[in-house]
């Protein structure tokens, strides 16, 4: 393989004062110990880019999301950075998640068609990745069985080409244009068809 597959770091559970972490993950982070206060956490954070991330765990701890999906730079003791990708979801009354590695996902211009899909499948949720000219090079197979298509429907296509709504359109348009300009999502309220004469709606 031209290029590393995402690497799982390890599972957190959130608590008041902090990020309870597993201790491999701990130990990838560069954490003293297993609970990292949140102070220290954004620490770890590019000043850059904590304004993003605060506001997509505020947003999820709110309930005005149900899933935590976001992912930014960690500064490792010695210095080095990775790129990391931070889940979680609500289960049995807590908060849980787990922090994925990507840092091989930001180059994958090496890759083939067959290595993208591995380093699509990796990761939880429904993942795309989408070229400059707005088209999509691939998507994970959650996002494709969602609308009960195969993976290889979508590569090629532009963004948003199973729904007649402009929104998600522009809104990706605007990213590219405008990189870092905005907190990089977004609400719309669309239909797409699904298959089986059925159409999913989002928000």
């Amino acid at each position: 393989m031209s290029g590393a597959a995402p690497t799982l770091w390890g599972w957190w559970a959130w608590e008041s004062e902090g990020i309870r972490c597993s201790v491999a993950l701990a130990a990838q982070l560069g954490l003293s110990g297993e609970v990292c206060p949140w102070a220290q956490w954004w620490e770890r954070v590019p000043l850059g880019e904590q304004a993003q991330a605060q506001q997509a765990w505020r947003a999820w701890l709110t309930g005005e999301r149900d899933q935590l999906q976001v992912a930014h730079h960690w500064i490792l003791p010695e210095g080095t950075c990775r790129w990391l990708w931070v889940y979680g979801q609500v289960w049995q009354g807590q908060r849980l998640g787990c922090v994925l590695d990507g840092t091989a996902f930001t180059a994958l211009g090496g890759m083939n068609r067959e290595e993208l899909q591995l380093v699509l499948d990796a990761f939880p949720g429904m993942v795309s990745w989408i070229g400059r000219d707005l088209r999509y090079l691939g998507v994970n197979r959650q996002l494709a069985h969602s609308f009960h298509l195969p993976v290889t429907a979508f590569p090629g296509q532009p963004v948003g080409f199973l729904s007649p709504n402009p929104q998600f359109y522009e809104f990706v348009r605007e990213v590219f244009v405008h990189p870092g300009s905005g907190s990089g999502s977004s609400r719309w309220n669309c239909r797409c068809p699904s298959g089986m004469g059925r159409q999913k709606r989002f928000w």
